[in-house]
């Protein structure tokens, strides 16, 4: 909950974006993969007898995260951001939904033109629901993490560190963090991502 805070205070402070602000929103979306096997097993396909085999990883699924940046100059930057990721196999005989939620805080240097890279910390907590055969809910807690970020801004106008319109680009990330389940066990969550994001 902490996490959601700190991201609502942050887009809070940000709400004062203006074309002459040093404040930009922050968009990101993509896919991830990595981590240890936490669970897996087979699954029916609704409305038929064919069965599938699934594995839930911490570091597996579908990215998303909101937050803002703020520019000290056209080279550094820094950048807030709440994300949340989630993996749900589902089938007629059950479901499982494991849901990560995390808060990070990125330093971010361009290099030259649309170039830039990131250094950063990551606070995360997880979720595992199942309904079927895979009835429960589970807690997940876990230490400090660490981010490493590439990006290309595609539209990127020299690192401008007052709002000059949106920035598209591509983003490729490596995630460190491990996950403790509520019986003491270790997982490793560390994954790589690849998505899209938008500066604006």
């Amino acid at each position: 909950m902490k996490q959601w805070a700190i991201g609502f205070l942050v887009l809070l402070a940000a709400s004062a974006h203006a074309q002459d602000s040093a404040w930009r929103w922050y968009g990101a979306g993509g896919f991830s993969s990595g981590g240890d096997r936490i669970t897996g097993g087979t699954i029916t396909v609704t409305g038929t007898t064919r069965t599938i085999p699934f594995e839930i990883r911490p570091g597996t699924a579908t990215p998303l995260r909101l937050g803002a940046e703020y520019r000290f100059t056209n080279k550094l930057a820094l950048r807030a951001s709440a994300g949340r990721a989630v993996s749900d196999p589902t089938g007629a005989n059950g479901s499982l939904t494991f849901t990560t939620t995390s808060g990070e805080l990125l330093g971010l240097y361009r290099v030259a033109g649309g170039l830039r890279f990131g250094l950063g910390v990551r606070q995360s907590y997880a979720d595992l629901k199942g309904t079927g055969i895979s009835a429960g809910d589970w807690r997940f807690t876990a230490t400090p993490g660490v981010v490493l970020e590439a990006q290309y801004l595609f539209s990127n106008n020299d690192g401008a560190f007052v709002s000059t319109g949106p920035e598209f680009g591509f983003a490729l990330r490596l995630v460190s963090e491990k996950f403790q389940d509520p019986f003491d066990k270790t997982y490793s969550g560390d994954h790589f991502e690849v998505g899209m994001l938008i500066n604006f």
